[in-house]
């Protein structure tokens, strides 16, 4: 019997038995043209060779057994490896995720905090935390109340996200149709609707870059599209359970000298100053470092301000809930690994403060065998206080799984002496 008789026999399965592969009538009907990774994924292989065998019982040798559990388990096997891309015969239920082709961005269902409520967001995923650090939010102000959520991309190329009912509680706009529609994760964090046959970002039939929420995301362009009328706005989160928009927002003011404005609600908190052709002229402390270089674009078609990162082991996001910045840590597999070679003897550094109100950047730097510095971990934080100090070295040895390094240079801030042999007291300081 052919593999074409056999998808066949799978297609009446799922029909008229979806108890078999788990799955109800109407999700089964809408793969009645053949097999569909996302119905093999919850397929129980013995039941449905059973299932075939019986069918089949007069036919079926030991050759033909072995050819169909080969094929059935490759494509097994195929459906749970790990992608950074959905069809439109494919979607993502609550529990699962696709990955950027890098590993750096994770897209799924979510709950922040305490909160039971349900949302699709976009994650570091590289990031050693306990807790997701979560750049972007889709459904923000319609979240789902259980698991029955499906995020989906029609044949028209709309990204729609459905709860139990099935009703549409989110959708994408349509800027133009689309041919083969896929939505994909780039390892930039962007999440994009594109046709399957075109990747240049011009021809996009939509973006996440273009619908921030709270943070900006390096090669994101933060500012005005004249043409299309798009106005980036970064929108602080209600609250830490609470992706909802809060009191903050973060946007450009074209009237005029281009400049951009932090609000609490409609009070002006904050302003960068028209760009004076190398920074913004009240953000004095912007200039070129070893982190990032940026750009400003000013046309007929567009004004924005975007940046891009030197390292890409670095991991930077803008704006928090409140107007202050708590203290964040951030490492990845790469930095961890890096570390376990060349921990040795490193040094640690606060002397990068980019911002108005000069709150330390931090950053473990070491080097590897070919005298090239490399970065073990970056944080930023709220103060130079000892108890600062002493939260960010406890995180940082966590992460390294418990290894302090024998002998760590510092530019001997008072604080950071103090905090180092409570942490670390068998370290040389």
């Amino acid at each position: 019997m052919s593999i074409a008789e056999y998808e066949s026999q799978f297609t009446e399965l799922a029909r008229y038995a979806p108890h078999m592969v788990d799955i109800d009538y109407k999700e089964a009907k809408k793969f009645e043209g053949g097999l569909n990774v996302e119905i093999l994924d919850r397929i129980n292989v013995l039941k449905l060779l059973k299932y075939v065998d019986k069918l089949n019982k007069s036919s079926m040798d030991s050759i033909t057994n072995l050819l169909l559990s080969s094929f059935l388990c490759s494509i097994l096997v195929v459906s749970t490896t790990a992608v950074n891309t959905i069809s439109t015969t494919q979607s993502i239920k609550d529990g699962d995720t696709i990955v950027s082709i890098g590993g750096s961005f994770a897209l799924g269902f979510f709950s922040p905090g305490s909160s039971k409520k349900r949302y699709i967001g976009i994650w570091y995923n590289k990031i050693s935390n306990d807790s997701r650090t979560v750049v972007w939010v889709a459904n923000r102000e319609t979240p789902v109340t259980d698991s029955s959520g499906v995020l989906m991309v029609t044949q028209q190329g709309v990204l729609v996200l459905l709860n139990s009912t099935e009703s549409i509680i989110l959708s994408s706009n349509l800027t133009k149709p689309g041919k083969t529609p896929v939505a994909e994760l780039l390892d930039s964090g962007n999440f994009v609707l594109r046709n399957a046959d075109d990747d240049n970002p011009q021809n996009y039939l939509w973006q996440s870059f273009d619908h921030p929420t709270d943070t900006f995301l390096p090669g994101m362009k933060f500012g005005i599209n004249y043409k299309t009328g798009l106005d980036m706005i970064l929108r602080s989160w209600q609250s830490s359970d609470d992706p909802a928009q809060g009191d903050y927002t973060y946007s450009m003011d074209s009237h005029g000298f281009p400049q951009y404005f932090l609000r609490k609600d409609t009070v002006k908190v904050f302003r960068s100053g028209p760009w004076n052709g190398v920074r913004f002229s009240g953000m004095p402390t912007i200039s070129s470092n070893p982190i990032y270089n940026f750009t400003f674009v000013l046309n007929q078609n567009e004004t924005y301000f975007n940046y891009d990162l030197l390292n890409s082991s670095v991991v930077t996001r803008m704006l928090d809930n409140k107007e202050q910045i708590t203290n964040m840590f951030w490492t990845d597999a790469q930095m961890i690994m890096d570390y376990a070679q060349f921990g040795d003897v490193i040094t640690f550094d606060t002397t990068y403060k980019l911002n108005k109100k000069h709150k330390p950047f931090a950053s473990f730097v070491g080097f590897n065998h070919h005298r090239e510095t490399i970065i073990f971990g970056t944080a930023l934080l709220y103060d130079e206080t000892v108890e600062s100090f002493v939260w960010l070295f406890q995180n940082f040895l966590e992460a390294m799984s418990g290894k302090a390094p024998k002998t760590l240079f510092t530019d001997q801030d008072a604080a950071m002496a103090k905090a180092i042999p409570i942490v670390m007291p068998d370290t040389s300081h």
